[in-house]
């Protein structure tokens, strides 16, 4: 009986610390913003951002018809982490040897960070 007894102390001990959780388990990124301001000359007709860990681009990140007019600017809600980001324009709006730009900057959670998409010196 004593045995017994003490079996079922040990059983509860140990779920015991099984409900209280791992102190170390890492907590979710949290927020940051992603602020994209078009000084480019020419629309940004698509978007497109993903972590840095992807290797490709996914989908546009604008809605169906939506562009970010010149002189305009639109802002996203991302995690904190690495990001890459890349504009794409109409083909004759820039010139030809200029592709899409590919920014490559981690983000801190609850930080803003500015992109701003200028044209190429000429």
């Amino acid at each position: 009986m004593r045995f017994a007894a003490g079996c079922a102390m040990v059983a509860v001990l140990s779920l015991g610390m099984v409900a209280c959780g791992d102190e170390t388990e890492p907590t979710p990124p949290g927020p940051a913003t992603l602020r994209v301001v078009n000084s480019s000359g020419a629309p940004i007709l698509s978007l497109h951002y993903t972590s840095c860990a992807i290797l490709h681009w996914g989908s546009d990140r604008l809605a169906v018809d939506e562009e970010i007019a010149d002189g305009a600017e639109k802002s996203f809600t991302i995690t904190e982490g690495c990001w890459d980001v890349r504009a794409d324009f109409v083909d004759d709006a820039l010139p030809a040897d200029w592709g899409p730009e590919i920014l490559n900057n981690d983000v801190d959670e609850n930080e803003t960070f500015t992109w701003t998409v200028e044209a190429p010196e000429t």
